[in-house]
């Protein structure tokens, strides 16, 4: 019997395919399939589809949504199983309710919209019998090839007008739309119903998951979208004037599954859509801030992308049109409407407040320049000062940017400690613009410590990490990492290395472009934050997860206790300016005994570590305890106690056992 029949959810006879939904853990339900593992938030596994060997590629967001990387196959648990048995959304339905134990027959709202559907799939098949109507004007006129007029579809209907059929993310042909050749207007589409609604519904989005990468093309016409999925682009129609708030919405939801994502507006080059584009910007603004867009300009004499491939572009030449952040769009528009030069720096002094992006502001303040005739350092100063109001404005966060916010956290993987015990037993560990602080004696081994916490977020996380190793040389660092990695003592490490051991070498691999060590002494917080934005903007491209500072106490004048307290204050402004963890280490007091528990009072440094710090773990050796008889200390060889001193998000333990082991350099919880 399947793990969840044991549970009739019938409610009275009558459940609807939400309510299913809603009652599956899939977690729990994938497990029928993969093995899976819990990181931070999410669980990774082995995709149930495409049974891809990374079992990094397969993720489970808040137990009901997932998403490979690999194959592109992601949703709820309906999409899983239509993907993986190659199924049809109502029959993955009816799967589902048959594990699950329920009758669906009995939903008449459910076998309404089954027929709906299906009478709407027996019109375009009867439409796609009769292609040879349209088949010339589809292939000469839009310049359509026959894999893509099979893809979506096409045919004829019974008046001779070219129907296409609107099929969803799911495969259900849940509307239709004709191209008439008399009359106006010239499309058609179906009436809204409980299945299509016309205002939420994206043309072709099915087949631009299949493709998406990190760019979303977001075009006005059908025949645009199947130029641009011909061409193999991923793009989307929204088959009106412009976009609407769902539209929109929708679009931004794909971040969850594609963080680097850009949407492409592709606006009709006939004079009407380009003044429409300002109240495209306010929508985003209101409804999805965090989505980037740009605005591609098609050639002089195109009036829409489907023009431009039947003139002959190709997709090499598409990718290559200009392109520009919608903010600098919109803003040469509205420049039009000045009828001077005062009016234009008024109008662009109170624009400015609303552009959020600091690089797009550069790339207007150079657009401003050339147009102004003057230097981009006057117009940088100029626009400054709408920075400054810009600034204090966007500081004032309402109740739904808040609870988005808050949304946002918890669904972003975090960075786990590499130990099951501390990563289960501390609430919301590892998050991004969080600090950790690992305080012990010399020679505890809070640096093997963090060096095997390290290697787990660059092999096994795959997070991208810069080492601050102020104490020892890169050279040194790597040389316990790969000890680490390899399960090896360091003096094995060593002779492998010498004698040019592939195995050793091999362990590089794994950490190129995911980790770079930077061991100059003396460094400010100030220097390691500038350090930080290089990283991010010339190693990860963006993408920095991780910062490790070995140790707090070799900062530049951090034995003065004034200037230890103020690089201590700048750890959290480091990990919030610039999305990132921070784990520093740090020593204790003069005078604690390091076989003792030490609490946080004993933190060289004080308040001031302790109230940066959102994680603090203690470590002390017992062993070394010298009041210890020969059996005593033998018992708690190798032992290492870490104690939970302090957790801003909750914590489930008070303190762990750990084992460190020569024998692989490598600490683990018991």
């Amino acid at each position: 019997m399947e793990r969840n029949s044991r549970r009739d959810t019938r409610i009275g006879g009558k459940i609807d395919v939400k309510t299913l939904v809603g009652q599956v853990d899939l977690v729990e339900f994938a497990e029928k399939y993969t093995d899976l593992q819990k990181q931070g938030d999410v669980y990774r596994g082995i995709c149930p589809v495409c049974q891809h060997d990374n079992n990094s590629e397969f993720v489970i967001y808040d137990h009901k949504t997932y998403h490979c990387w690999a194959c592109g196959s992601s949703g709820d648990v309906i999409n899983l199983l239509r993907d993986k048995y190659k199924l049809d959304f109502f029959a993955a339905a009816e799967k589902l309710a048959d594990m699950m134990n329920v009758d669906l027959t009995h939903d008449k709202g459910y076998k309404a919209r089954k027929e709906a559907v299906n009478k709407r799939q027996e019109w375009a098949r009867a439409c796609q019998r009769n292609l040879k109507v349209v088949k010339d004007y589809l292939t000469k006129v839009r310049g359509l090839s026959d894999s893509t007029i099979d893809y979506f579809q096409l045919g004829a209907d019974e008046h001779g007008n070219v129907s296409i059929p609107l099929i969803d993310a799911n495969g259900r042909y849940v509307s239709w739309a004709v191209r008439r050749f008399e009359g106006q207007p010239k499309y058609l589409t179906g009436k809204n119903d409980e299945i299509f609604t016309k205002a939420e519904f994206l043309f072709n989005m099915r087949g631009a998951k299949e493709r998406m990468t990190n760019t979303l093309y977001l075009v006005e016409g059908f025949f645009c979208a199947m130029s641009l999925y011909e061409a193999g682009f991923a793009a989307v129609a929204y088959n009106s004037s412009q976009p609407s708030k769902q539209h929109i919405q929708k679009m931004a939801a794909l971040l969850k599954y594609h963080p680097e994502l850009t949407v492409v507006l592709v606006p009709d080059n006939d004079g009407v859509a380009y003044p429409l584009v300002e109240k495209v910007r306010k929508n985003l603004l209101r409804y999805a801030p965090e989505l980037p867009v740009e605005v591609l300009m098609l050639p002089d004499g195109m009036k829409d992308v489907n023009d431009f491939f039947v003139a002959g572009g190709t997709s090499e030449g598409f990718a290559q049109l200009p392109k520009e952040p919608i903010d600098l769009f919109v803003l040469k528009q509205e420049l039009q409407k000045c009828g001077s030069r005062t009016a234009e720096r008024k109008m662009v002094e109170s624009y400015a407040k609303t552009v959020k992006d600091n690089l797009t502001l550069l790339q207007i303040a150079s657009y401003l320049a050339g147009k102004w005739g003057v230097t981009t350092e006057a117009v940088d100063d100029f626009l400054q000062v709408s920075r400054q109001g810009m600034d204090l404005d966007s500081d004032f966060k309402d109740p739904d940017q808040c609870i988005a916010e808050t949304v946002k956290m918890l669904k972003e993987p975090v960075m786990s400690y590499g130990v099951k015990t501390l990563d289960d037993g501390i609430r919301g560990a590892g998050r991004r613009k969080d600090v950790t602080i690992v305080g012990a004696c010399s020679s505890v081994g809070k640096t093997f410590f963090v060096v095997c916490m390290a290697a787990d977020m660059v092999v096994r996380q795959r997070k991208r990490i810069v080492f601050f190793s102020l104490e020892m040389s890169a050279g040194a660092l790597f040389e316990r990492l790969i000890a680490c990695l390899l399960g090896r003592s360091s003096d094995i490490v060593d002779k492998m290395l010498i004698e040019g051991d592939p195995l050793a070498y091999s362990v590089l691999e794994k950490l190129r472009e995911y980790i770079y060590v930077v061991d100059k002494n003396g460094l400010t917080i100030e220097e390691i934050d500038a350090y930080v934005k290089t990283a991010n903007s010339k190693m990860f491209d963006g993408q920095l997860d991780c910062v490790f500072i070995d140790y707090l106490q070799y900062m530049k004048g951090c034995s003065e206790y004034q200037v230890l307290a103020e690089t201590a204050k700048g750890l959290k402004p480091l990990a919030k300016n610039n999305n990132i963890h921070v784990v520093a280490l740090s020593q204790l007091n003069r005078g604690v005994n390091p076989w003792e528990r030490p609490d946080m009072g004993k933190l060289k440094g004080g308040g001031d570590i302790e109230a940066s710090g959102d994680e603090i773990l203690l470590l002390w050796r017992p062993e070394k305890d010298p009041n210890l008889l020969p059996d005593e200390r033998e018992l708690k060889k190798n032992k290492v106690m870490c104690a939970i001193g302090k957790a801003r998000h909750g914590a489930r333990i008070d303190e762990t056992e750990l084992i460190f082991d020569p024998a692989t350099s490598r600490i683990r919880g018991v």
